[in-house]
Protein backbone atom coordinates (compact mmCIF):
# COMPACT_ATOMS: atom_id res chain seq x y z
CA UNK A 1 0.00 0.00 0.00
CA UNK A 2 2.51 2.01 1.19
CA UNK A 3 4.78 1.71 -2.29
CA UNK A 4 2.02 2.36 -4.44
CA UNK A 5 1.26 5.72 -2.55
CA UNK A 6 4.70 6.37 -3.23
CA UNK A 7 4.66 5.57 -6.66
CA UNK A 8 1.64 7.95 -7.19
CA UNK A 9 2.89 11.19 -5.06
CA UNK A 10 6.12 10.83 -7.78
CA UNK A 11 3.67 10.92 -10.40
CA UNK A 12 1.30 13.55 -9.50
CA UNK A 13 3.88 15.64 -8.06
CA UNK A 14 5.83 15.77 -11.66
CA UNK A 15 2.53 15.81 -13.01
CA UNK A 16 1.78 19.43 -11.42
CA UNK A 17 4.73 20.32 -11.92
CA UNK A 18 4.72 20.25 -15.98
CA UNK A 19 1.22 21.66 -15.88
CA UNK A 20 3.24 24.91 -14.00
CA UNK A 21 5.82 24.99 -16.73
CA UNK A 22 3.47 24.61 -19.37
CA UNK A 23 1.04 27.58 -17.86
CA UNK A 24 4.20 30.02 -17.44
CA UNK A 25 5.32 28.90 -21.20
CA UNK A 26 1.62 29.83 -22.63
CA UNK A 27 1.50 32.99 -20.40
CA UNK A 28 4.87 34.50 -20.27
CA UNK A 29 7.07 32.42 -23.08
CA UNK A 30 5.60 34.86 -26.02
CA UNK A 31 7.55 37.76 -26.03
CA UNK A 32 10.55 36.06 -24.24
CA UNK A 33 12.82 33.35 -26.12
CA UNK A 34 15.33 32.93 -23.43
CA UNK A 35 12.40 32.19 -21.03
CA UNK A 36 10.68 29.57 -23.37
CA UNK A 37 14.26 28.01 -23.45
CA UNK A 38 14.80 27.35 -19.64
CA UNK A 39 11.08 26.26 -19.22
CA UNK A 40 11.58 24.08 -22.08
CA UNK A 41 14.59 22.52 -20.66
CA UNK A 42 13.05 22.18 -17.29
CA UNK A 43 9.82 20.47 -18.99
CA UNK A 44 12.75 17.78 -20.03
CA UNK A 45 14.02 17.47 -16.65
CA UNK A 46 10.93 16.96 -14.87
CA UNK A 47 9.75 14.30 -17.00
CA UNK A 48 13.17 12.40 -16.85
CA UNK A 49 12.82 13.29 -12.94
CA UNK A 50 9.73 11.40 -12.98
CA UNK A 51 10.87 8.70 -15.00
CA UNK A 52 14.16 8.42 -13.26
CA UNK A 53 12.76 8.86 -9.45
CA UNK A 54 10.23 5.34 -10.06
CA UNK A 55 13.10 3.58 -11.82
CA UNK A 56 15.16 4.33 -8.68
CA UNK A 57 12.03 3.02 -6.31
CA UNK A 58 11.49 0.25 -8.46
CA UNK A 59 15.47 -1.14 -8.71
CA UNK A 60 16.35 -0.28 -5.48
CA UNK A 61 15.85 -3.85 -4.12
CA UNK A 62 17.65 -7.12 -5.57
CA UNK A 63 14.22 -8.58 -6.23
CA UNK A 64 11.59 -6.20 -7.87
CA UNK A 65 8.92 -7.80 -5.99
CA UNK A 66 10.53 -6.71 -2.60
CA UNK A 67 9.31 -3.03 -3.67
CA UNK A 68 6.06 -4.01 -3.47
CA UNK A 69 6.03 -6.74 -0.28
CA UNK A 70 7.13 -5.87 2.95
CA UNK A 71 7.29 -9.73 3.32
CA UNK A 72 10.18 -10.01 0.34
CA UNK A 73 11.58 -6.50 1.73
CA UNK A 74 12.60 -8.47 4.80
CA UNK A 75 14.69 -11.12 2.74
CA UNK A 76 16.08 -9.08 -0.07
CA UNK A 77 18.94 -6.96 -0.37
CA UNK A 78 17.38 -3.12 -0.58
CA UNK A 79 19.34 0.19 -0.59
CA UNK A 80 18.93 2.09 2.54
CA UNK A 81 15.70 4.45 1.94
CA UNK A 82 16.88 7.19 4.06
CA UNK A 83 19.48 8.49 1.20
CA UNK A 84 17.18 8.13 -1.53
CA UNK A 85 14.42 10.06 0.29
CA UNK A 86 16.76 13.07 1.25
CA UNK A 87 18.08 12.82 -2.29
CA UNK A 88 14.43 12.73 -4.48
CA UNK A 89 12.93 15.51 -2.01
CA UNK A 90 16.07 17.67 -2.31
CA UNK A 91 15.52 17.77 -6.06
CA UNK A 92 11.88 18.09 -5.52
CA UNK A 93 12.40 21.20 -3.41
CA UNK A 94 15.06 22.53 -5.73
CA UNK A 95 12.47 22.07 -8.91
CA UNK A 96 9.94 23.96 -6.87
CA UNK A 97 11.59 26.76 -5.97
CA UNK A 98 13.19 27.33 -9.75
CA UNK A 99 9.63 27.30 -11.17
CA UNK A 100 8.28 29.85 -8.34
CA UNK A 101 10.86 32.12 -9.91
CA UNK A 102 10.63 31.28 -13.46
CA UNK A 103 8.20 34.25 -14.04
CA UNK A 104 9.23 36.32 -11.69
CA UNK A 105 11.15 38.74 -13.92
CA UNK A 106 8.20 39.09 -16.56
CA UNK A 107 5.92 39.75 -13.65
CA UNK A 108 7.82 42.66 -12.66
CA UNK A 109 8.56 44.12 -16.10
CA UNK A 110 4.58 44.21 -16.88
CA UNK A 111 3.40 47.58 -17.85
CA UNK A 112 0.93 48.04 -14.79
CA UNK A 113 1.00 49.86 -12.06
CA UNK A 114 3.36 48.56 -9.15
CA UNK A 115 0.18 47.49 -6.95
CA UNK A 116 -0.45 45.25 -9.19
CA UNK A 117 2.63 43.98 -10.07
CA UNK A 118 3.48 43.04 -6.52
CA UNK A 119 -0.28 41.49 -6.15
CA UNK A 120 0.96 39.04 -9.15
CA UNK A 121 3.86 38.27 -7.82
CA UNK A 122 2.62 37.23 -3.95
CA UNK A 123 -0.06 35.19 -6.52
CA UNK A 124 2.57 33.13 -8.01
CA UNK A 125 4.87 33.42 -4.85
CA UNK A 126 1.89 31.54 -2.68
CA UNK A 127 3.07 28.28 -4.23
CA UNK A 128 6.36 28.97 -1.56
CA UNK A 129 3.59 27.40 0.99
CA UNK A 130 4.20 24.08 -1.00
CA UNK A 131 7.87 24.23 -0.61
CA UNK A 132 7.44 24.78 3.16
CA UNK A 133 5.69 21.79 3.24
CA UNK A 134 7.99 19.81 1.14
CA UNK A 135 10.69 20.83 3.98
CA UNK A 136 8.61 19.92 6.36
CA UNK A 137 7.63 16.56 4.94
CA UNK A 138 11.71 15.44 4.45
CA UNK A 139 11.87 16.52 8.12
CA UNK A 140 9.34 14.09 8.78
CA UNK A 141 10.45 11.10 6.38
CA UNK A 142 13.95 11.11 7.62
CA UNK A 143 13.03 10.84 11.34
CA UNK A 144 10.68 8.13 10.24
CA UNK A 145 13.39 6.01 7.82
CA UNK A 146 15.63 6.07 11.06
CA UNK A 147 13.37 4.79 13.25
CA UNK A 148 12.98 1.07 13.87
CA UNK A 149 9.21 1.31 14.99
CA UNK A 150 7.35 3.02 11.94
CA UNK A 151 3.80 2.59 13.65
CA UNK A 152 4.77 5.14 17.05
CA UNK A 153 6.34 7.27 14.87
CA UNK A 154 3.44 7.83 13.18
CA UNK A 155 0.54 7.28 15.63
CA UNK A 156 3.05 10.43 17.22
CA UNK A 157 3.29 12.62 13.95
CA UNK A 158 -0.65 12.07 13.26
CA UNK A 159 -1.58 13.03 17.26
CA UNK A 160 0.79 16.41 17.01
CA UNK A 161 -1.58 16.89 13.59
CA UNK A 162 -4.67 16.51 15.17
CA UNK A 163 -3.76 18.59 18.01
CA UNK A 164 -2.53 21.73 15.76
CA UNK A 165 -5.68 20.90 13.05
CA UNK A 166 -8.17 21.17 16.11
CA UNK A 167 -6.02 23.52 18.42
CA UNK A 168 -6.32 26.54 15.15
CA UNK A 169 -9.49 25.80 14.08
CA UNK A 170 -11.60 28.89 13.83
CA UNK A 171 -14.06 29.07 16.46
CA UNK A 172 -17.67 29.45 16.10
CA UNK A 173 -19.90 32.90 16.61
CA UNK A 174 -21.46 30.88 19.37
CA UNK A 175 -17.73 30.68 20.89
CA UNK A 176 -16.76 34.82 20.37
Amino acid sequence: MIQSLTLTYTLLIGLIRLSLLFLIRRIFCKANDMLKMITDTFIILVVAFIVVSEAIYFFSCTSFVASFSLRVRLTASCSPPGIRLYIMSSLNITFDVIILLLPAKSIWFLKSSLKDRVRLLLLFWMGAFACICALFRLLVLGKLTRSQDIDCKLTHIINALYFLIHHYEPKSKKEI
